[in-house]
């Protein structure tokens, strides 16, 4: 049954009533009882593809796909029957029909009124196709983000305030066995066991006072402990809320390279305690010396039983000679008397090669062990390391290393500090048998001096050879039977020969006992080395010097990591030029010796045009080549005597000393500007690179290196602002312009304070219906002392005084303000708010964003931020953090300047950018340039083809206007639409575009 009219009811005829629906945002049907459209305003072809005029008369299935119909035609007769007003806040979702057949989700208001034609319904319809995509590309990176996270290594957590577990990934529930629910809100020490829970406790607190903390233990699994982990924490602020945020990563590995560092450090103290013993020790202690020494060896090193073997005079028969076993292993000394060579044949064969046999599992041997495993088996040894024992460069007989219980693998470390071992037990075994005989005396003396790294010789008093060791062949690489007689000097560098014959002399003079210095030798190869001579004379049987002896240290490596260190002190290790610290060096000789001579230095202060760009579109590696190629093509334009140096970055000196005049440095410089205008070819790519020169000279420019370099580096900068490619003599008037930019930054800390500081507004049209859709908020200073100033001065002087956070928190809070007045009259009014690379690495910027919404009472979509590339270039990944933050706050984001930079395409498949904002560089003559006409028109398509809207700048006529429309884009702004204005002015043109249908708010009615 239908409601009761009211007593007044609208005119669907009226100009009143078509001025209402037209100005509605959205389409709108006025529908009568029987579902036919009376009424369409013109939004509705925007939406449905018919016409106002086609719809009238329609009956409203028309706008409902085919396979919904029936059920429409059902809903309508029961809200018919009982009419109800749905509001936004009971909205219906649901399907619509395009005229082309498409269907998309719709949005609709359901308002039943009494009208002139009876009782209809006014729907209000909008297209929420955009908004579902953006809902549905939303969850898919939420829920990549999520994969992204659980895909890290490790475990990642972030505990709150309160120490209760927030978040966590995955590898933690698969780790501990604890599912999400019982994890959620809970006490993070259910990882652990109950001997940390108070550790764990501690560090959280730690964390969270004073913002940093760190533990390892053990992770308590269903499996039992694991680890041990190192877990991280760090604190951060969300939302106001503090939190631990961190990572645990398993350390294990690492533990047991520690470990195996520690016990190779350990075996290095008891081999060297053990050669103390064995060499002081007295003959009768020798042998329980040795038995204790294998003992303590084989205990520390795991082993069951370590022995030592000693082949018999004859060499057919060995003897086990000394034996230690461990608590449970059954000696065998007694078992192994008078053992025949020919029943162990391959431990034999290898010990007699003086080679170390190893075999990590004698369960594994091949056929040819047969008589060895039969022992090895009746001995229970799985594994076992025999090391031989050479005594006069012969095999005494060998050192040996049973494991019995487990299997056992010695590293290289260990093989080589039991060989160490076992010399230093064939040495004092030697020293035992007390044999007096030349032959063995001589064979002790060669077996000790060939085995060491060090060169041993003799030289008589007339300066040859008498005597070399080995260890000479292998460091020079000459043969010892060629350089014996001939003169020690002629091995020498000839630089070095006249101070090495002077210090042999003295020795052999008797004026001095010893002589240590070093010397660089020619190898057999032609080069040179190095080597610490230690020299002191021989004397024989009267005490009259005969020749001289000593050792030689091969000390090359440790030279060149000498000259490597000094280099790189002084030296750039990209290009191979002298640094800032040695170039400031040669500046100073430089001015001394051209105050001694009255001469003049120039100082060539050089900069690479646009280099960074190189950098970020090819790479830092492709940069520090092409640094390369600049520093070799500049030293071929200046003089031998003169120094290029790199400054740092893309900043290169050149300094020439020894001018009389000083217009000598003019075709100096020019011929090193020149130099860069040819192409560099860098990866099959040419590069024109330019450069920015500053000259100062010495004295007129000032007679202190650093007041030079200051000097030039200004007038460096006064090239750059002069177009680049060129170069600028230091004057007087630069230092002015330093006084300039003093004198706005000393104004500029008072600015705001002083209310200096303002905002003007420029409109944003939308070119569908020219209506004023927006505005981007543009910051201007006026000061009574230096006047108004362009923000393109003033703005970078902000950024480096730490000033720009303030002064775009000003702008910010005026610009909502602003927008919170005009948003109830125009839905799509959004306010664009600039936001600088430096303001972007605050990492306060989000909240920042979320509190001055809150306080303007806005949606995050009322607010617009615009960025340019130099955003993303400064702080990728803050920069891709960030923004996804401030998407979920629902802040639309824009790419100021598009087309100007090297990367932008990249950005908008990485970024969530919604609008690009194309420069006004491209826009201002593309009705007369067809090069900028088609990039601007290509901008546009690329665009609307990624689903971003379209802002062209700096529309200054009716032209540009109209080639705009016709391509397709959506918003414009610039002086021929309006030009930035005052608040006041902005206020009064949006009053004129809105107020004339929609009055203004009581409170504004008021004033």
């Amino acid at each position: 049954m239908n409601q009761p009219a009211p007593t007044r009811a609208i005119d669907l005829e009226s100009e009143l009533f078509g001025l209402l629906i037209e100005a509605f945002p959205d389409a709108l049907l006025v529908v009568d009882s029987d579902g036919r459209i009376l009424r369409a305003n013109s939004q509705s072809e925007r939406i449905f593809g018919y016409r106002p005029e086609e719809l009238n008369g329609q009956v409203v299935e028309l706008l409902v796909p085919e396979q919904l119909a029936a059920g429409h035609v059902a809903h309508r007769e029961q809200f018919s029957a009982s009419p109800q007003a749905r509001s936004m806040s009971q909205r219906d979702e649901l399907h619509a029909r395009r005229r082309d057949g498409s269907v998309f989700p719709v949005e609709i208001n359901l308002n039943p009124m009494a009208s002139s034609a009876g009782a209809v319904t006014i729907a209000s319809i909008r297209d929420i196709s955009l908004r579902k995509s953006i809902e549905a590309r939303e969850r898919r990176e939420t829920e990549l983000s999520a994969s992204l996270i659980n895909s890290l290594p490790g475990i990642l957590f972030m505990i709150d305030s309160d120490g209760r577990m927030y978040r966590w990934n995955t590898n933690l529930e698969k780790l501990s066995g604890i599912e999400a629910s019982a994890i959620e809100d809970g006490d993070p020490t259910i990882f652990f066991y109950p001997d940390v829970h108070q550790r764990i406790r501690e560090a959280i607190s730690r964390c969270l006072e004073q913002g940093f903390a760190a533990a390892e233990t053990m992770v308590k699994t269903p499996d039992g402990p694991v680890g041990p982990y190192r877990f991280i924490g760090q604190r951060i602020e969300l939302d106001g809320a503090l939190y631990v945020a961190g990572m645990g990563i398993d350390i294990s590995e690492l533990k047991q390279t520690e470990s195996a560092l520690h016990y190779v450090t350990g075996l290095q103290r008891m081999v060297v305690e053990a050669s103390r013993r064995l060499l002081v020790s007295g003959t009768r202690q020798l042998d329980e010396l040795i038995t204790a020494t294998l003992g303590e060896i084989g205990a520390y090193c795991r082993a069951d039983r370590s022995y030592l073997f000693r082949f018999k005079q004859d060499r057919k028969l060995m003897d086990n000679t000394h034996e230690w076993c461990s608590d449970g292993t059954t000696p065998e000394k007694d078992n192994l008397q008078n053992l025949p060579r020919a029943s162990v044949p391959e431990v034999v064969r290898g010990i007699e090669q003086q080679q170390v046999v190893h075999i990590p599992d004698t369960s594994v041997l091949g056929p040819e062990w047969s008589n060895e495993r039969e022992i090895f088996e009746a001995q229970q040894i799985q594994s076992l390391i025999l090391v031989p024992v050479i005594i006069g460069g012969e095999v005494f007989g060998f050192a040996g290393f049973d494991a019995v219980r487990d299997k056992r693998t010695w590293d290289e470390e260990e093989i080589r500090l039991l060989q160490v071992l076992a010399d230093l037990i064939g040495s004092a075994i030697l020293r035992q048998t007390g044999e007096r005989a030349l032959k063995a005396s001589e064979a002790r003396y060669r077996s000790l001096v060939n085995n060491i790294r060090e060169i041993v010789f003799q030289i008589d008093r007339a300066g040859r050879w008498t005597f070399l060791n080995p260890a000479w062949e292998k460091i020079t690489g000459h043969p010892i039977e060629d350089c014996l007689g001939r003169p020690a000097l002629s091995f020498i560098h000839p630089d070095q020969q006249q101070g090495a014959e002077s210090a042999m002399r003295s020795i052999l003079d008797g004026q001095i006992r010893f002589s240590r210095q070093p010397v660089q030798y020619l190898n057999a190869e032609g080069g040179y080395g190095w080597l610490e001579a230690n020299v002191q004379p021989v004397t024989g049987d009267g005490g009259q010097i005969t020749g001289l002896t000593g050792t030689l240290r091969d000390v090359t490596e440790q030279r060149e990591a000498q000259r490597k260190i000094l280099n790189l002190a002084h030296y750039d290790p990209v290009t191979g030029l002298p640094n800032r610290v040695l170039a400031l060096d040669r500046l100073e000789q430089l001015l001394k010796g051209a105050r001694r001579y009255q001469e003049h230095v120039a100082v060539l202060f050089l900069d690479l045009d646009h280099f960074k760009k190189v950098n970020d579109t090819l790479g830092h590696e492709a940069g520090d080549e092409l640094l390369r190629l600049a520093a070799e093509r500049l030293l071929t334009q200046v003089r031998e005597q003169d120094t290029v140096a790199r400054f740092g970055g893309d900043e290169f000196l050149v300094l020439f000393g020894g001018l009389h005049e000083p217009a000598e440095v003019q075709p100096l410089t020019e011929k090193v500007l020149n130099c860069f205008r040819q192409p560099f070819h860098l990866r099959d790519r040419e590069l024109l690179l330019t450069a920015s020169i500053g000259l100062a000279l010495a004295p007129s420019d000032g007679d202190v290196a650093q007041e030079l370099l200051r000097n030039a580096d200004m007038a460096m900068y006064e090239s750059k602002a002069r177009g680049r490619n060129t170069y600028q003599f230091f004057t007087r008037a630069m230092n002015r312009s330093v006084g300039r930019r003093l004198a706005i930054e000393e104004q500029l800390r008072y600015a705001l304070d002083r209310g200096e500081i303002t905002v003007a507004y420029q409109p944003v049209i939308d070119l569908a219906d020219n209506a004023v859709v927006g505005a981007e908020a543009l910051v201007r200073w006026h000061n009574p002392v230096l006047g108004e100033l362009d923000p393109d001065e003033f703005i970078p002087i902000a950024e480096q005084i730490g000033m720009i956070d303030s002064i775009g928190q000003a702008v910010l809070q005026r610009a909502l303000a602003l927008a919170a007045r005009w948003r109830p009259y125009q839905e799509r009014f959004c306010i664009s708010v600039n936001v600088s690379p430096q303001q972007f690495r605050d990492l306060k910027l989000v909240s920042r964003l979320e509190q001055a919404l809150a306080q303007s009472g806005l949606p995050g979509r009322a607010l617009q931020i615009e960025i340019t590339e130099n955003v993303l270039l400064s702080s990728h990944d803050q920069a891709s953090d960030a923004l996804g933050q401030m998407r979920r706050l629902g802040v639309s984001l824009a790419m100021d300047d598009f087309g100007t930079g090297y990367a932008s395409l990249s950005y908008l498949r990485q970024f969530p950018i919604d609008t690009l904002k194309i420069d006004r560089s491209f826009v201002c003559d593309i009705h007369a340039d067809a090069r900028n006409r088609e990039l601007v028109i290509a901008s546009i398509a690329l665009a609307r083809s990624l689903g971003l809207l379209v802002v062209a700048e700096g529309v200054e006529s009716a032209e540009q206007l109209k080639l705009l429309r016709q391509h397709g884009c959506q918003l414009a702004q610039g002086f021929y639409l309006g030009r930035p204005m005052p608040e006041d002015a902005f206020n009064q043109l949006m009053e004129r575009e809105y107020t004339t249908i929609l009055p203004l708010p009581r409170e504004d009615r008021a004033g």
